[in-house]
């Protein structure tokens, strides 16, 4: 007999996922404080110090805008949450989808991670190497 039923990708539960969305919303939370503070209080930071925390900076900018959907796979993850465990369509695809746009975050986030800190990092170590700093 075949079936209309849509597989789930992941064994993960749904409760967990929704404590690892959390986690992402409350990065959300952090780095908008952190952008709030730079620009309320640019006047006591130099241009050597957001110089030196452009790295920084940036990949705050890309949690910002990347948690945002941290927060919407959340809200897809709580919709799943509310149909039936019998739905055989609807509670399998808000499930999947939730996965994906997490996963995907998180690999962003990760490589932006690699690529504007540990990256700026070494590019720093060698500068300071160079000129004996």
């Amino acid at each position: 007999m075949p079936s209309d039923q849509i597989p789930l990708v992941t064994s993960i539960a749904i409760d967990t996922l929704l404590i690892f969305y959390g986690f992402g919303i409350a990065f959300l939370g952090f780095a908008i404080q952190i952008k709030f503070t730079f620009l309320t209080n640019k006047e006591h930071i130099s241009e050597d110090g957001i110089g030196r925390c452009s790295g920084i900076y940036q990949f705050v900018k890309t949690i910002c805008n990347w948690a945002v959907v941290y927060f919407l796979s959340g809200l897809l993850l709580l919709i799943a949450s509310m149909m039936s465990p019998n739905s055989e369509t609807l509670r399998p695809l808000f499930i999947n989808m939730s996965f994906f746009s997490g996963m995907l975050v998180t690999i962003v986030l990760l490589g932006a991670y690699i690529f504007y800190i540990l990256v700026e990092m070494i590019r720093v170590r060698i500068t300071a190497a160079k000129y004996g700093i």
